[in-house]
């Protein structure tokens, strides 16, 4: 069956299939504290105490998941270690420029730099509509994002890794994250009921679930894993003294086995899923049908990889043109 059909007839499946409960971390608000009024005024509110109803009231309510809650109260957090406890009636453009020098003195990325204060304006513009305010959030400006190409692994290099694995679990994580470029949260939440004959059901990012496709020997793989499991509801890759493998589990283990195949770059779990899109991409694969794989909400995400690809068309021109004697 042609991949486009496979999409499309997955894409109906997964919403037969999909719940549509809020429930769990990322969309519950915390009990006892209603929503906050617009125009209120004269609360002597401090940052750190704005920070939490902010969270309580805009993040949880709105859906948000822990990674991005996490996000904003490190924003929050840093901002706060810059320029102390305010009042946020008392926060002017000089805290923010103060903010901004702090992060600049530790030499952060522009990109890190750039989202603490797009977080920082999005908290600023939920309580100007509350507080009178000495600060407009549109006079905080993100420094414009720098563009990366991402780092990306040689099919020979990924042989390598798989190569250096000596258990049958490492031999499927290496398996699934480039032949599926699935992402380290959606790996881990895998459940052997997701499992199917030539595709597993992912969980994705924001409450989007998707298929994936296996090949044939990561499904052999992945059956000999399982056969002698007796808990047929569990996820796939068990942690030893929780459900499931964490995040820091799995990172480790990525990292030794590329230093096992004495890979030149640190190896992340991230990197596979950038190699499985250039690979898909180097072979011809319609974007579109990428970003369906990747479960993209928006192909300009998907473009980026466009960007690998033509690193390699440079190299094959340098190395095939003609030039004129």
């Amino acid at each position: 069956m042609p991949l486009s059909t496979l999409v499309e007839t997955d894409k109906h499946e997964v919403k037969q299939r999909q719940s549509h409960a809020l429930t769990g971390f990322g969309v519950k608000a915390r009990t006892g504290l209603s929503s906050i009024p617009n125009n209120i005024g004269g609360l002597n509110l401090h940052l750190k105490e704005a920070s939490e109803l902010y969270i309580d009231n805009y993040l949880y309510v709105r859906g948000c998941s822990k990674s991005t809650i996490q996000n904003h109260k490190r924003s929050h957090t840093i901002f706060i270690r810059a320029v102390g406890d305010l009042l946020v009636e008392e926060v002017a453009i000089e805290h923010i420029a103060k903010w901004k020098r702090y992060m600049e003195r530790r030499a952060w990325d522009t990109n890190v730099v750039g989202l603490h204060m797009y977080n920082l304006r999005n908290f600023f513009r939920y309580w100007y509509k509350k507080l009178d305010l000495n600060i407009d959030p549109e006079e905080i400006t993100p420094p414009k994002k720098v563009f990366k190409i991402p780092k990306t692994l040689s099919v020979k290099q990924i042989q390598a890794i798989y190569d250096a694995c000596e258990c049958l679990r490492d031999k499927v994580l290496i398996s699934l994250l480039f032949t599926t470029g699935v992402r380290l949260k959606e790996l881990r939440m895998i459940r052997i009921t997701d499992i199917m004959e030539d595709k597993i059901l992912i969980h994705g990012k924001n409450s989007k679930d998707r298929f994936i496709y296996i090949d044939k020997n990561t499904n052999c793989l992945i059956r000999k894993f399982i056969s002698d499991r007796d808990d047929s509801y569990g996820f796939l890759f068990k942690g030893r003294d929780n459900p499931n493998l964490s995040k820091t589990q799995v990172q480790h283990i990525v990292y030794l086995l590329g230093l096992k195949a004495n890979i030149p770059i640190k190896v992340t779990p991230h990197i596979f899923r950038h190699s499985y899109a250039t690979a898909l991409l180097e072979n011809g694969c319609n974007l579109r049908y990428i970003q369906e794989l990747l479960g993209h909400a928006d192909i300009s995400t998907t473009q980026i990889y466009t960007h690998v690809s033509n690193v390699n068309l440079v190299e094959a021109y340098q190395k095939h043109h003609v030039s004129l004697v």
